[in-house]
């Protein structure tokens, strides 16, 4: 294994993957930035050995979303924004879920509305995340 690996804390694996993924996350103090996304989706392949090019895939983008995006893709990040990290209640949580109703694709461009409506306070807008925008934006009939 790579040596950045050598100071993270890995718990043996209780076969729950959700468990073991949440643990893992929370024991070692895993950041929400644009890194986050590359390195889970490596974490996810060299530490818990997912080989599923589409799960990895989805991992990658769960922060972001891409463009040209799968159901798998859709999914994961809607439920990235509803169950988020912080306390409280996500400010864009009725939104999505209000878009639920109508589709995935409605509450995935929900919460990238939601960002993009305050692009400008952003440390960085991902060029993922820009693609996804206007791609659901012409997908969509989406009103916020």
């Amino acid at each position: 294994m790579n040596s950045v690996y050598n100071q993270l804390v890995v718990e043996p694996l209780t076969g729950n993957l959700r468990e073991d993924i949440c643990s893992f996350l929370v024991n070692n103090k895993c950041p929400k930035t644009a890194e986050h996304c590359m390195k889970v989706g490596e974490m996810a392949r060299d530490l818990f050995q997912i080989r599923d090019q589409e799960i990895l895939g989805a991992v990658g983008c769960h922060t972001t979303l891409k463009k040209d995006s799968t159901l798998l893709d859709k999914v994961l990040f809607v439920a990235d924004k509803i169950e988020w990290d912080q306390s409280g209640t996500p400010p864009y949580l009725q939104q999505i879920m209000a878009q639920l109703d109508r589709s995935l694709e409605h509450a995935a461009f929900a919460y990238i509305h939601f960002l993009w409506e305050q692009r400008e306070t952003l440390r960085v807008v991902h060029p993922w995340l820009r693609d996804a925008y206007f791609e659901l934006e012409k997908r969509t009939d989406y009103v916020s």
